[in-house]
């Protein structure tokens, strides 16, 4: 299993400045030459095992060899001390196997209790969304609860960015495309995810938006952590959010190109809105319909014309 960003929280850095591909018996031959400082940086390779997933593996307490057992867990690992776990005599603690990797990141480290200081962010503008359900998509309401009218939820998102900042760099002007895989009900979990980034991002407002969309900014978007079991890969693109009339338009180079237009109601000069909902995006979700809906990305070949979109105006802010 793979160690997240979270390394930094452990001062692992200056412990271990290169990646390693290692089974539990090198870890044993290579402790004291692999590491400075012994066994103190054991504990922590256990505490950071399991990385931002831990809620998921801990909750299903099905890897007993690689999180040190049931353990009840916080934010940042078990709660269990990790020189309780898997101690042995020697000294040394033994796992099936791990991997350390991408050891730089954005992530602080905040005073000698090691917790994180995350950057502060924010987004105002609006959202669309096109998925394979009939009119209208019932996670709105249920919040995830109720299964998609197909069984299954695919979906192409569309965010144009009013107003925003990710530690400090603008992110004012920007669009994203997403794309959502969710093999049954949203609530359940398990979804695959892709994100476009706006070609014109600088390097720091790419990365900032890659930890917004993955959740590992957490706030409003911290779901995503929790929720998406493969990230499928980001990219730079050429993201284009259009208004016109009352159409949303989004267009990802040939890989999404889609078109949103709200329903009409009793007055047809009023958009039809599903207001003060629980839902993650927004409180107030207009429902719309797709005019277009095309994907073609990451084998997926998509058409969603006539199927059921959402717009929502967004506030999303972060880490809290």
């Amino acid at each position: 299993r793979s160690l997240s960003i979270l390394a930094p929280q452990s001062c692992l850095l200056g412990k271990m400045p290169y990646a390693a591909d290692v089974f539990s018996s090198a870890l044993d031959q290579r402790a004291h030459t692999c590491f400075q400082n012994g066994d103190r940086t054991w504990r922590d390779l256990i505490w950071l095992l399991l990385g931002v997933d831990v809620v998921g593996v801990c909750g299903r307490h099905d890897e007993p060899f690689m999180d040190g057992g049931r353990h009840p867990f916080h934010e940042f690992g078990e709660t269990t001390p990790a020189w309780q776990i898997h101690h042995q005599a020697h000294g040394h603690f033994t796992f099936r196997r791990f991997c350390l990797y991408d050891l730089k990141s954005t992530m602080a480290v905040k005073g000698p209790d090691m917790k994180p200081q995350l950057p502060d962010w924010a987004l105002k503008g609006e959202l669309i969304l096109n998925c394979n359900c009939t009119v209208f998509c019932p996670c709105v309401v249920s919040l995830g609860k109720h299964p998609p009218t197909e069984g299954y939820c695919q979906a192409w998102v569309g965010v144009r960015i009013d107003t925003g900042h990710f530690d400090g760099e603008d992110l004012t002007g920007l669009n994203v495309g997403l794309l959502m895989d969710i093999p049954g009900n949203m609530g359940r979990g398990n979804w695959k995810a892709a994100a476009y980034i706006d070609e014109r991002a600088s390097e720091k407002a790419y990365d900032g938006l890659i930890k917004i969309f993955s959740g590992q900014a957490r706030g409003t978007t911290g779901l995503f952590a929790l929720m998406v079991s493969e990230f499928l890969g980001a990219e730079r693109a050429l993201v284009t959010y259009e208004t016109i009339g009352k159409t949303r338009h989004l267009t990802v180079g040939k890989k999404i190109i889609g078109a949103v237009t709200p329903i009409t109601g009793a007055n047809e000069d009023q958009e039809v809105v599903v207001s003060n909902t629980g839902y993650w995006m927004g409180p107030d979700i207009t429902i719309a319909q797709a005019d277009k809906g095309r994907v073609r990305a990451y084998g997926r070949v998509w058409d969603f014309e006539g199927r059921s979109a959402e717009i929502c105006q967004i506030d999303w802010h972060g880490p809290t």
